[in-house]
């Protein structure tokens, strides 16, 4: 029995340290200055903890520095986290940098899960790239979550390519 509670203890102690270790980071992340591109990417690679991953993708969105776009496509490729990867996809959208469309539209239809699908559309909408109005148009016709094609319809609408209007057109209600 006694060395059940010391287990105890000591996975106590080192949930402890773990958390001390999310907050000092979280501290990081929430600085005035969020400009230290380079400590975000760090953290968006290197982290364990998905929440501090996501943060940095957040905030490497926010400072919209070009640097992060290699980083952040990695992370919304290879992340296992669908939080981290539906934030990587946020930041490229508010970065809006065109190299992010290839990654971005093949994911449209082949993620599983509907958030990031839907802020996959989001930020096509916001790179405003028409490489992805076809895809953006067969997602909105055949994706089968309410809220990803509504999120399509406000892409196509964001990017104003007039292929759009037809198929959009009863997904309005």
């Amino acid at each position: 029995m006694e060395e059940l509670i010391e287990v105890v203890r000591i996975e106590q102690r080192n949930e402890i340290i773990h958390v001390d270790r999310i907050i000092e980071k979280v501290r990081l992340l929430d600085r005035e200055d969020k400009k230290d591109v380079g400590a975000l990417i760090e953290i968006l690679q290197n982290e364990d903890d998905d929440y501090l991953r996501r943060v940095a993708a957040i905030g490497l969105g926010e400072i919209e520095d070009k640097k992060a776009i290699d980083p952040l496509i990695q992370a919304f490729i290879a992340d296992e986290g669908s939080r981290v990867r539906s934030s990587a996809a946020l930041a490229l959208g508010n970065i809006k940098d065109e190299r992010a469309v290839v990654t971005l539209i093949p994911s449209l239809m082949a993620e599983v899960d509907w958030s990031v699908r839907s802020d996959i559309a989001w930020a096509l909408g916001e790179i405003k790239d028409k490489r992805a109005v076809e895809p953006l148009i067969r997602s909105l016709i055949n994706d089968n979550e309410r809220r990803v094609r509504c999120s399509v319809a406000k892409a196509l609408g964001e990017i104003g390519d007039q292929k759009a209007v037809g198929p959009a057109q009863p997904h309005h209600s």
